[in-house]
């Protein structure tokens, strides 16, 4: 089993890296390259930067957007029920009562909860493996640098939550009908494949566990290497490239190539001048 081991740290993790790396500098150069060809061709440059970069760390950072968004709600009905006439005291059963209601709405309908899910779960999944001192032990053999390493306990912490959250991403797939539909089998097998990897990492050394130390290892060397060998090629490469991509996104969708001519001959069947 040393055997096995040695090579799955060693000859296997380091091309699955190259893989990884080299796939998501190529998902990169697409993204910026495209946004840039879009403001090249623009003829109004004039684009709104600040909104643009407050947009993308919105999105990447979305437990201050859902909190803003959350209080501004309730800033509303707030307001409203005053705006009723309601007495000083009166108007708090009825807001309370709407407000759940709303707050059903909010948190389940629009996906508020799946995206704290999503956030916790990508928080420990970049965080974790790349701060655990056992993985800076393997890429400082494999690359030669070793940052510094997470304390452990704070490293136990998020590897019980971001094995929570992924259990929890997956019943919440199960148990609602619209996300049931949109699921794909990569939804499934991608969160499978990171409560393994964590669940393993955590059990290895726990004297409760059943498997000895050198299977539970086997067992979560290959899942890692595997799901870094196929992160460029699955949702999973948006968790490095999210903010980039997001922002060229934005950029690009302000001037998307020859969007005018377009929707001029669409609507009108008309020539126009490119823009």
């Amino acid at each position: 089993m040393e055997a096995w081991l040695w090579v799955l740290k060693g000859p296997v993790f380091r091309f699955a890296l190259a893989v990884a790396v080299l796939g998501l500098a190529r998902e990169l150069f697409i993204g910026v390259y495209g946004a840039a060809l879009a403001y090249r061709r623009a003829n109004d440059k004039d684009l709104p930067w600040d909104q643009m970069w407050r947009r993308v760390f919105g999105w990447t950072l979305p437990a201050a957007r859902m909190s803003r968004e959350f209080m501004a709600d309730a800033g509303r009905e707030f307001k409203s029920q005053r705006e009723r006439g309601a007495g000083k005291l009166g108007f708090l059963g009825p807001l309370a009562g709407e407000y759940m209601e709303k707050g059903k709405d909010t948190f389940k309908g629009h996906g508020k909860i799946h995206t704290a899910l999503s956030f916790f779960l990508h928080l420990g999944v970049v965080i974790v493996p790349l701060l655990l001192l056992d993985h800076l032990l393997l890429w400082e053999k494999s690359i030669g640098v070793r940052p510094p390493a997470l304390p452990q306990t704070l490293a136990n912490f998020l590897t019980i939550v971001t094995i929570v959250m992924a259990v929890s991403l997956v019943v919440k797939r199960i148990a609602s009908r619209t996300a049931r539909t949109l699921s794909t089998f990569q939804d499934y097998a991608l969160l499978f494949m990171i409560m393994v990897i964590f669940l393993s990492g955590y059990s290895a050394s726990r004297p409760w566990n059943p498997v000895s130390w050198e299977g539970t290892m086997i067992i979560h060397v290959l899942a890692g290497d595997l799901l870094l060998l196929l992160t460029p090629f699955t949702k999973l490469s948006h968790i490095v490239l999210y903010p980039v991509l997001k922002f060229s996104g934005e950029l690009g969708w302000k001037f998307p190539s020859r969007a005018g001519e377009e929707v001029a001959l669409t609507v009108s069947n008309k020539e126009v001048r490119p823009i």
